[in-house]
């Protein structure tokens, strides 16, 4: 994945940022995925973080000098390293709902841009997925699936526990022959 130098830093600052916070928070979206082994294009990166951070964290990075925008009311914010290219940024994204919670909770270490930092665990990437009705998440399910990451069961049981049949059908019909409990 290709990245500016300036998002490269912009990432650098928000991790170190969120360990002085010593803040629950993981890395979701495209650079999750290509740290399971499964890389597509993006230009923004994608940080979940635990709530109480929120206002600790968006003051030191306006302290520092970073553009942070107000996408959704307490929920989502972008930190654009560049007014130029707002494509170009860091998605600073504050859940509440499931599978965000979760995994954020169950995140484990992984190298994104050469930093060891707490990533979405592949079993609920897809669970959101499945969850989505975007196109980009429909090839990223069928690029997963070629792959062989996909562990159905595991995906099988979050969304039977979270009851949405509908993912639950979403799920079977991209697993197609191979057989879900």
């Amino acid at each position: 994945m290709t990245t500016s130098p300036k998002l490269r830093a912009l990432f650098a600052r928000c991790a170190r940022t969120l360990a002085a916070l010593d803040a629950d928070w993981a890395v979701g979206g495209a650079f999750a995925m290509a740290a399971h082994g499964y890389t597509r294009a993006t230009r923004d990166i994608d940080l979940f973080i635990g709530d109480d951070a929120r206002e600790p964290l968006l003051a030191a990075l306006r302290s520092q000098g970073v553009a942070v925008d107000e996408v959704l009311e307490h929920i989502h914010y972008a930190a654009i390293p560049d007014r130029r290219d707002p494509e170009e940024r860091i998605d600073l994204l504050f859940p509440s709902s499931e599978p965000d919670v979760s995994a954020l909770m169950a995140a484990r270490p992984a190298s994104v841009l050469r930093y060891r930092v707490p990533v979405w665990p592949l079993h609920l990437i897809i669970v959101a997925k499945l969850l989505s009705d975007r196109d980009k998440d429909r090839h990223d399910l069928a690029e997963l699936r070629k792959r062989g990451l996909i562990d159905a069961g595991r995906v099988l049981d979050v969304l039977q526990e979270m009851k949405e049949p509908t993912a639950i059908r979403r799920l079977r019909a991209l697993v197609g022959g191979r057989r879900t409990p």
